[in-house]
C-alpha cells in the first residue's frame, strides 16, 4: 500500500500545482480507432488516429445517460512517428503540455530516434518540470531522471535506473529512486523474457517485498493472447490473480481486449 500511495503522489504531482486557463480546442476527426468501456460502463475511452496525431479523449456517463468528455490527450508524432507534443486537457481546457527534444538536428535528420530531454509546460507554457535520459553506448536507456524546475535551482523529483543482461535491448531490472527516501532504491521491477524477447513476467518490489506482477501469455505465432495481474499474498508468499485481459483477433489484426475480474467478469474492454 505504501508504495501506491507513494507513485500515484508522484505521478500527480505536477498535475497539483498546474493552473488551469482556457487553451484552443483542436479539432477531433470522424474515424475511431479505438473504443474502451470500464467499470460497468460508467467510463469509456475514445481513440483517434489523425495522420500523425493520436487522440484519445476519457468519457463519463451523466445522469442523463450520455457520455460527456472529461479529459482528452493528444500526441503530435513525426515522421518516423516519434512523440513531439503531448497536451493534456480537462473539460476542454489545457493544464499541461510536454515537448520532447532528441539529439542535434543535422539537414533535417536528428542523430538519435530517442529523446534526451522531456519539459512539462503548464497552461501558460511555463516549464514546472522536466526529465532528462541517459543512454549508453548502445543506445539503450539507463537512467531517467525527473526535475522540479525553479528559478534558482533544478530540484531532483525521481530517477529511474534501467539494467540489462548481456546484449539484450529490453531491461531486465527498473530500480526507482527518491531522494532522501529509504530503502534505495524505494522500489524496483525484475522483468523476465522469453526466448523470442517476448516479455512473460513484471514483478513490483517496494521496501524490500513483493508487491506485484504481470503474467504475459502468448499463442504459437507470437501474438500475445491473455495478461494476468496478480497480488502478493503474504499468507501463502504467492500471487493471486487480480484481473485477466483476453486478447482477441480478426484476421491476425487484434480487435478486442477484455478484462475480466477474478469472479471472471468483464470490468472493462476495448474494441479496435
Amino acid at each position: 500500500m505504501k508504495n501506491i500511495i507513494l507513485l500515484l503522489m508522484i505521478s500527480v504531482l505536477l498535475i497539483a500545482f498546474i493552473s488551469c486557463t482556457s487553451g484552443d480546442i483542436p479539432n477531433i476527426p470522424d474515424f475511431v480507432a479505438a473504443i474502451s468501456t470500464t467499470y460497468d460502463n460508467d467510463t469509456q475511452m475514445e481513440a483517434f488516429l489523425d495522420n500523425k496525431k493520436e487522440i484519445t479523449i476519457l468519457k463519463e456517463k451523466t445522469e442523463e445517460g450520455d457520455f460527456q468528455e472529461r479529459w482528452k490527450k493528444i500526441i503530435q508524432k513525426d515522421m518516423s512517428n516519434n512523440p513531439l507534443t503531448e497536451e493534456y486537457y480537462r473539460y476542454n481546457t489545457i493544464y499541461l503540455k510536454r515537448d520532447y527534444e532528441y539529439g542535434e538536428m543535422q539537414e533535417g535528420t536528428r542523430e538519435s530516434d530517442k529523446p534526451t530531454q522531456v519539459l512539462f509546460k503548464d497552461s501558460q507554457g511555463n516549464i514546472a518540470e522536466k526529465e532528462l535520459y541517459e543512454y549508453d553506448e548502445n543506445q539503450r536507456l539507463i537512467k531517467k531522471t525527473r526535475y522540479f524546475v525553479a528559478t534558482d535551482r533544478d530540484e531532483e523529483l525521481n530517477h529511474y535506473t534501467y539494467e540489462y543482461i548481456a546484449e539484450n535491448t529490453q531491461p531486465s531490472t527498473i530500480n526507482f529512486f527518491v531522494p532522501n527516501e529509504e530503502p534505495s532504491p524505494l522500489s524496483y521491477n525484475i522483468i523476465d523474457y522469453d526466448e523470442n524477447h517476448n516479455k512473460i513476467s513484471d514483478e513490483l518490489f517496494a521496501y524490500g517485498s513483493p508487491q506485484s506482477k504481470y503474467f504475459y501469455y502468448y499463442k504459437d505465432n507470437g501474438d500475445l493472447s491473455r495478461v494476468e495481474y496478480g497480488l502478493y499474498q503474504n499468507d501463502s508468499d504467492s500471487y493471486g490473480i487480480f484481473w485477466t485481459s483476453f486478447y482477441q483477433y480478426i484476421d491476425g489484426k487484434l480487435s478486442k481486449i477484455e478484462k475480466r475480474d477474478y469472479n471472471q467478469i468483464i470490468v472493462a474492454q476495448k474494441v479496435f
